[in-house]
């Protein structure tokens, strides 16, 4: 979008515009660069010609920054300190690579005394922010809510199964005394120990994300290994007729927590599994996983349906699910929590004529027993 082009000079001449624009700053920031920070002075307002702008308000304790709204080309922004002459409530910072122009607060003042239009469209800006930033607001106190609610029901689950589950754990230590066979007992004792830790552990994992905070316990992990621990912690999935799924993991060594990455990728498998059975067509999955460079790249690809358009941009959000059996609409969302976690990154690709490719890519060496934030809104 040309200078000229946006709606803040709608109503303005042709020959209003060029004497303006040359008192108007163009600016190109950069993904992530600050273009104003919280309380500093009010001393212009940006026109957004290209890109988009997120507007974040900071938090106590060295918090990340909570965003409040963005807008897009064709708005404007920063009127509201003009207007009140009291410093920036909140810091703007480029969404993407962003172009703005800078209209010093002299130019805004001189053309709220030369007509009553620049006013109004002013005006008109205040009240779309204020709808976007409570909307935004009141969408983010119903996340909140909602993962509050989650967390008191599985810290009550957990409270009610602890009691079955130690004396599981208890039946198991029998059986292996008087086993005939104690090799093949040891090892389906040991798998049922397994499988009850890691069921305790996916209840705090949901505790903890509906709190905003955990420790992950961190060891040093080998492709191989936890190709095995993975393919026993799947061992339900593989058995699902019409589905073929295939591991491809290379020798090499990474920093990790075992049960928490597991978790992670089960999650994506699980989804993957779901979609294809739900088109009633066979299908297959391939994961692979591999050292590349100084990181570990996890490559999970399908030939699934696709992720439906409808979630694509929201697929990672709490809470977010499409036409699926049962399930929190949680699971996305720990899973990207838990790969951000160990300070990695997951992206995919999703089409219905290829199916989905997921990669994750997890930096080799990691601090141990470091405290995360796996949820933040």
């Amino acid at each position: 979008m040309n200078l000229e082009d946006h709606p803040f000079f709608g109503n303005l001449s042709a020959e209003q515009k060029a004497r303006l624009a040359k008192d108007v700053e163009e600016i190109t920031f950069a993904p992530e660069e600050v273009i104003f920070e919280e309380n500093s002075p009010s001393d212009a307002i940006y026109l957004i010609l290209s890109g988009s702008v997120a507007f974040c308000k900071k938090r106590e304790d060295e918090q990340p920054e909570q965003v409040v709204s963005s807008s897009l080309a064709g708005s404007y922004f920063g009127e509201i300190g003009i207007l009140t002459q009291e410093r920036r409530s909140l810091t703007a910072r480029a969404e993407g690579k962003t172009r703005v122009a800078r209209v010093p607060a002299p130019l805004v003042e001189s053309l709220l005394t030369r007509a009553n239009d620049p006013l109004g469209n002013i005006l008109s800006s205040v009240i779309r922010h204020l709808q976007s930033t409570t909307h935004h607001y009141i969408t983010e106190i119903e996340k909140q809510e909602k993962l509050a609610l989650v967390g008191m029901m599985m810290s009550s689950v957990l409270h009610d199964f602890r009691n079955p589950f130690s004396l599981i754990n208890m039946a198991t230590h029998l059986i292996r005394k008087k086993a005939a066979n104690p090799d093949d007992i040891t090892r389906f004792c040991n798998t049922i120990d397994v499988q009850l830790d890691r069921m305790t552990s996916m209840m705090n994992d949901i505790i903890a994300f509906s709190k905003g905070g955990e420790t992950l316990d961190m060891r040093q992990l080998t492709l191989s290994g936890f190709s095995r621990a993975l393919e026993e912690s799947c061992a339900h999935l593989f058995k699902k007729e019409g589905v073929m799924i295939h591991f491809n993991f290379e020798e090499g060594e990474f920093d990790g927590d075992l049960n928490k990455l597991i978790r992670a990728l089960q999650n994506l498998l699980s989804n993957a599994v779901e979609a294809i059975l739900q088109t009633k067509q066979p299908g297959s999955i391939e994961l692979s996983g591999c050292v590349d460079g100084e990181e570990v790249l996890f490559v999970l690809s399908d030939t699934g349906p696709g992720i439906p358009e409808a979630i694509i941009d929201r697929f990672f959000e709490p809470f977010v699910t499409f036409r699926k059996q049962g399930g929190t609409g949680l699971g996305s969302a720990i899973t990207k929590s838990i790969i951000e976690a160990h300070e990695g990154k997951i992206s995919f690709n999703s089409s219905p004529e290829t199916g989905t490719t997921f990669r994750i890519r997890l930096p080799l060496q990691q601090t141990s027993d470091r405290p995360v934030l796996l949820y933040e809104a």
